[in-house]
This record gives C-alpha cells, structure tokens and sequence, in this order.
C-alpha cells in the first residue's frame, strides 16, 4: 500500500473534523476509521478499498457540510 496515499487520506480526515464538529456533526466514527486506517497503514494491513470508501465518506460529509452553507 502506498504512503502517500494513507497519508493523504488521514490528512484530509484531519482537516474536515474540526469544520463537521463547528457544525454539529458527529465525527466519532469518521475518527475511528481515519484511526484504523492509520493503524492499518502502520501495519501493512489497509487495503486500497479500505482507502476508498473512507475517502467516500470524506467527502460525503464535506458534500453535506457545504450544502448547509448558505448561498
């Protein structure tokens, strides 16, 4: 599994969280799995749909968060 892209991964998890947590939104499964992830990343483990469907779900709750925004 390549690095960069866990990190990738984990840095934009990172990001998001505090923007969903000033909106309200629960970010405790979204911790938990960027968690695993990088566990999973420091043990050789993570595969590339692990990766993806986090990276779904990322933007998924970024998707929703804007949508709130107003125009």
């Amino acid at each position: 599994m390549d690095p960069i892209a866990i990190f990738t991964i984990i840095e934009k998890g990172l990001t998001l969280i505090p923007a969903l947590i000033e909106a309200g939104q629960e970010v405790i499964p979204l911790v938990k799995r960027i968690a695993a992830v990088a566990k999973g990343g420091a043990e050789g483990t993570v595969t590339e749909d692990e990766l993806a469907q986090l990276e779904a779900d990322l933007d998924k709750a970024l998707a929703e968060f804007n949508s709130d925004l107003p125009d």
